[in-house]
């Protein structure tokens, strides 16, 4: 008699049940690396985002400083540059700050108090660029009607920032690969030793007519359950310290800091994850299986 398949209610009775046959630990180191595999990508989704938003934030900002200490010689060229960018196709907008402003800028640096009418502060006005403006050209300008103008980029100094952001991006996707394939690992390991374990089981369902594909799914279904069992543990931990993550920036207010935080499409990746890692414990226990079964052959 032939056994080519085994009714849904009995699939698992033969299937390990404690550690020793490999199972009872399974579900739990799947739910530990489907942890870390959460984290590594929040994080790296994460960077992304804010990278992405401080480049185009910072990308389209400018300033422009009037490098001159004597007031009257500083008001003419203060006069000439704003009203130059105002008429420069390439910049959105042209805002001069205040005194009051200006000061406000410095306090953090020198103290409070410390910044005094008697102090030099330079003429600083503020440059929205539109997308694709030349800021070359435009600090080519100004110099033309301002000797003492001087235009600072933002994004100039934002490339290093990005650099190491792409990295701690590859950083992370080593990081889920790497899990990934321990995970893998852990799987075939608790395969193998459930196959030694009910060895003689398995030869006996062969005397009957099993087929080596009944027995494959057999374990696949256990090692789904295991793989959904510990990936919505290990994604569950994830998003509380995710939230509690998120809690602690919020209260540390704005900043370069401040814009971290996970898009939506981020929580999205997470909340499939469970499923993602379940398919993949079914996946390696079923080749596990066979490469096993066919080498008893």
């Amino acid at each position: 008699m032939r056994l080519s398949f085994i009714r849904a209610g009995q699939r698992n009775d033969f299937l390990p049940t404690g550690q020793g046959a490999g199972g009872g630990l399974v579900p739990w180191v799947i739910a530990i690396m489907t942890f870390l595999t959460a984290l590594a990508l929040a994080g790296g989704i994460a960077l992304a985002s804010a990278a992405g938003g401080v480049a185009t934030d910072l990308g389209r900002t400018a300033t422009v400083q009037i490098l001159q200490a004597n007031p009257e010689r500083a008001a003419p060229q203060l006069r000439a540059v704003v009203e130059a960018l105002r008429h420069e196709p390439g910049v959105a907008a042209v805002r001069q700050l205040s005194p009051a402003e200006m000061r406000r800028l410095l306090e953090p640096w020198l103290g409070a108090g410390n910044v005094t009418a008697d102090l030099p502060i330079p003429a600083v006005v503020d440059v929205r660029l539109r997308p694709g403006a030349d800021a070359v050209a435009i600090d080519r300008r100004l110099h033309s009607v301002a000797a003492d103008a001087r235009l600072d980029e933002h994004g100039r100094w934002l490339s290093p920032l990005l650099g190491l952001v792409q990295l701690l991006q590859w950083v992370a996707a080593a990081v889920v690969l790497l899990v990934t394939g321990a995970m893998v690992a852990v799987v075939a390991l608790g395969v193998r030793s459930a196959l030694v374990v009910y060895q003689p089981t398995i030869e006996l369902l062969h005397l009957m007519g099993t087929e080596d594909a009944a027995i494959a799914r057999v374990f696949q279904h256990r090692y789904l359950g295991y793989g959904l069992a510990g990936g919505l543990a290990g994604v569950a931990c994830a998003f509380g310290v995710l939230i509690g993550i998120g809690l602690l920036v919020g209260r540390m207010g704005g900043g370069a800091i401040g814009t971290l935080g996970l898009p939506w499409h981020g929580w999205a990746a997470l909340a499939v994850l469970p499923l993602a890692v379940a398919l993949l414990a079914m996946v390696a226990a079923r080749v596990s299986v066979g490469r096993a079964l066919r080498a008893q052959l």
